[in-house]
């Protein structure tokens, strides 16, 4: 006689273990057992499909951020104006902020909220050097001051970090 663990579940080896060992219960026994082996190997191949969607949808986000923040620094490049916002010097009382260059601080704080979202939603992983990034552009002087503006219609989780990250430089400074 031919052992069963030399062949997969086949209609031919269910056949003569059912003849040999017990008759049908032994059929319904092998069936299950192979609709259960059917049904573990779908769940295999769903939890694989699934990873590989989410890596797909961690890029797709990444991607898009990477995209989002060349766009505005090529309208920063673009623009004499805008690039006050980033002038360490720059007398924010004394010369007024455009409604451009405010309009331009405003979509980065934007920017920034879009980041740190993704970031919390585990869909970025962001690097110390990243904070070090926010900390600095939130300290100069024009951001500085567009923030003391739009801070009250933030996120409270975002306003905290943002004023975190503004404290952290103030103090390495």
């Amino acid at each position: 006689m031919e052992t069963a663990c030399c062949y997969l579940l086949t209609p031919s080896l269910l056949q003569t273990v059912a003849d040999s060992r017990g008759g049908p219960w032994v059929d319904a026994s092998l069936l299950n057992l192979a609709q259960t082996c059917a049904i573990l190997v779908a769940l295999i191949v769903s939890v694989i499909a699934f990873r590989a969607s989410a890596r797909a949808s961690r890029t797709a986000a990444a991607l898009e951020i990477v995209n989002s923040h060349r766009q505005l620094f090529i309208e920063a490049l673009k623009d004499p104006e805008l690039a006050r916002v980033f002038e360490e010097d720059a007398e924010t009382p004394s010369q007024a902020i455009t409604p451009k260059q405010r309009l331009f601080t405003t979509l980065l704080f934007i920017h920034i909220y879009a980041v740190y979202k993704a970031h919390k939603e585990k869909l970025l992983s962001m690097s110390p050097p990243w904070y070090t990034d926010i900390a600095q552009f939130a300290s100069l002087p024009v951001p500085r001051a567009v923030w003391a503006d739009v801070r009250r219609v933030q996120d409270e989780d975002f306003v905290r970090f943002v004023e975190q990250a503004i404290q952290k430089a103030k103090a390495g400074a």
